[in-house]
């Protein structure tokens, strides 16, 4: 299990990613102490027996849904009126 403070954390986040999908655990600290552990949801490259069994419990009880990959056929864009977001973000920062 790897011990990481916050400051490296911040830092490296993609390789502490990377030890999260390889299934390592990562101990959190906080100024030196343990705040608390994040665990991967994957053993070697596969989603852990009891996440997949915690999960299907959750699409059973329709709390969850696992979807199907692909964006619905039936939804249509939405048409904006006025300015578009991007133009409005420009402009409130000048």
């Amino acid at each position: 299990m790897v011990q990481v403070g916050m400051r490296e954390l911040k830092e490296n986040i993609g390789a502490f990613v990377l030890k999260l999908k390889q299934g390592e655990s990562i101990i959190l600290k906080y100024r030196g102490k343990p705040l608390g552990v994040v665990r991967s949801l994957y053993k070697k490259g596969k989603m852990a027996h009891a996440t997949e069994l915690a999960f299907k419990k959750l699409e059973q009880q329709n709390l969850i849904s696992s979807g199907s990959g692909r964006i619905d056929s039936g939804m249509q864009p939405v048409k904006a009126i006025g300015k578009s977001v991007s133009l409005l973000v420009i402009e409130s920062r000048e």
